[in-house]
Order: C-alpha cells, then structure tokens, then sequence
C-alpha cells in the first residue's frame, strides 16, 4: 500500500515482496488480507480507495485488492534456525518488533545474515525498541531504527 500511494509509475515496478512468519495460523490471516475496520482506521480515504475492494466482505472486513496481494509471497520462515538461501539479494528488509525475543548472540548473528541478504546502500529497518550494537562497519545508522548497508 505505501509504494503504491507513492510511486507515481507504480505499475511498472516489478515488486515481489517475501512476507514471513513462524506461525502458519499467522500466515494464514495474512493471505487472507481482509481487515477489520479499526485496523485501517488511520489510513486516509485515498489509500482505502487504492488499496482496497470497493465492497466489504461479509464480515464487514476491508478486503486488499487481489493485484496488491499477489505481489507478496507468504511462507513460514524461522529466521534462527531455517537457512538463507535466497538467489537474490533483498532492497529492503523489515525486521520490526522480532529480535526482542531473542539473545545477544542470535540478534548479532540475525543482523549479519540481513546484512549480507542486503544490496549496498539498501535499508534495514528494525523495531522502534530494538538498537545495533554490532555490525557497525556494515551499516550506517539513518534515522530511529533504519540503517543502511554500507
């Protein structure tokens, strides 16, 4: 929703976006990609408009246009123990609220494997609780929890 509402020639990016979970019941409701009214209730009328159905579900849920969900690829992932083996390096990844479980160790090595998953110069973005404290030569701080590849 938010490349769609800012990219003026959003059509012609090729946006393949990978979405993961540990929980197959939390993928699951995301593949639905139907929401409840309170959820969208920030978002502006020109936003609900692009981004959703013009009708309702039965439920009364907001349901995402089709052509918008069909860009994100939805699988259960455990970033700890599933390897990364992606062809592909990632423009961005976002990694919001998830490395507060974890310890030390497992967020450091979390960070390096983002790290190397990111093309130069491509942001990381990181939950507004969670910091690095290493991996400092790799990423330069940009704003409240973005970094970028160095």
């Amino acid at each position: 929703m938010f490349l769609q509402h800012h990219l003026s020639d959003f059509e012609k990016w090729d946006i393949k976006i990978l979405a993961t979970d540990i929980s197959a019941k939390v993928l699951t409701h995301a593949m639905r990609g139907a929401y409840d009214p309170k959820t969208v209730e920030g978002l502006s009328k020109e936003i609900i408009g692009d981004a959703f159905e013009t009708k309702k579900t039965e439920e009364g849920r907001y349901q995402i246009h089709t052509s918008l969900r069909d860009k994100v690829l939805f699988r259960k992932y455990n970033l700890v123990t599933d390897p990364f083996f992606f062809k592909n390096r990632f423009d961005m990844i976002f990694c919001r609220n998830v490395m507060i479980y974890f310890d030390d160790v497992t967020r450091h090595n979390l960070i390096g494997r983002f790290t190397t998953l990111l093309q130069k110069g491509s942001p990381l973005f990181l939950g507004s609780s969670e910091s690095l404290t290493t991996h400092r030569e790799s990423l330069k701080l940009l704003g409240s929890s973005i970094y970028q590849r160095l």
